[in-house]
């Protein structure tokens, strides 16, 4: 007997410039920010919520310089519950 193996999807990556993407970024992080403050959540708390490390967190939190994967944008946002097709719009 044969099994058909499912195909999987793979998530569409779309070219964003380098100034959008800037923009994008720092919007989500406003966000996470916010939803942070008003959930009183720490950094340590946020990292086991969404799986991601708490040195890429507070790093995205603290600075410019090593911004989030989409991967990790995604399980973040879906830790805080973050709708991000709020940034459709930025």
């Amino acid at each position: 007997m044969h099994f058909q193996t499912p195909t999987v999807k793979k998530m569409t990556r779309f070219n964003v410039s380098e100034v959008n993407k800037r923009t994008k970024l720092d919007y989500f992080k406003k966000l996470m920010l916010t939803e942070m403050f008003n959930k009183s959540i720490s950094v340590s708390e946020l990292a086991k919520l969404s799986g991601v490390t708490s040195d890429k967190v507070q790093a995205f939190k603290y600075t410019d310089k090593r911004p989030l994967k989409f991967d990790d944008i995604v399980k973040v946002a879906t830790a805080l519950n973050i709708d991000l097709n709020e940034l459709k719009g930025v």
